[in-house]
């Protein structure tokens, strides 16, 4: 179950305010939007069992043909997480493809963490035309094991999207949703420089 904050009015006005915060130093206003947590007990396990010291796949949906590739490129090991060999997009060169990392774009409010995790790897790695959405630019990050989600956060950019070519932008943003998905947390948000809603970075 995903987990939206709102505090009254509609979220575009909620976006558009969140994205006229000036804060010296931050550079990007996308929001990164927390789910309820799932434990982080289980999170560490799989990644110790599945990443550390082995290469990890992160896997790709509904993205250019070549995103895959330059997004496991630009992706990093999450803050306190043991450190892995590398990264790839392909199942074949990553270690143990039942874990992966899944990043699916374009979908709509009702694909979730579960749905990425029950695509390529654990289904046949076609998002269902009833929850597509090509107009959004959001992102639905899953950290899974087989079609088991252990954890997942949705990714709701602004003005640099993820995967929009800007490697420094890619990078940021990778590495809060890896952090995020590594230490799952109840409820919440940030933006997705690293600064808080209170202006702080």
């Amino acid at each position: 179950m995903k987990h939206v904050l709102t505090t009254g009015g509609t979220i575009a006005g909620i976006i558009a305010g969140l994205s006229a915060i000036a804060v010296a130093g931050c550079t990007d206003s996308s929001v990164l939007y927390r789910p309820v947590a799932f434990g982080q007990q289980p999170v560490i396990a799989a990644w110790n069992s599945g990443f550390s010291g082995k290469t990890a796949l992160i896997e790709v949906h509904n993205a250019p043909a070549d995103a895959a590739a330059r997004l496991a490129g630009r992706v990093s090991v999450p803050v306190g997480a043991a450190p892995v060999a590398g990264f790839t997009s392909v199942p074949g060169q990553a270690s143990d493809p039942r874990y992966r990392v899944v990043l699916v774009f374009g979908t709509s409010d009702a694909f979730d963490g579960a749905a990425a995790c029950a695509l390529a790897g654990a289904g046949d790695g076609t998002v269902p035309a009833s929850k597509q959405d090509p107009a959004s630019h959001e992102v639905q990050a899953a950290l899974c094991f087989d079609a088991e989600r252990l954890s997942e956060i949705r990714l709701r950019p602004g003005a640099a999207p993820l995967g929009s070519g800007d490697e420094l932008a890619d990078r940021r943003l990778l590495g809060q949703v890896m952090d995020h998905l590594y230490t799952p947390q109840v409820g919440g948000r940030l933006r997705g420089d690293g600064c808080t809603l209170s202006g702080g970075c």
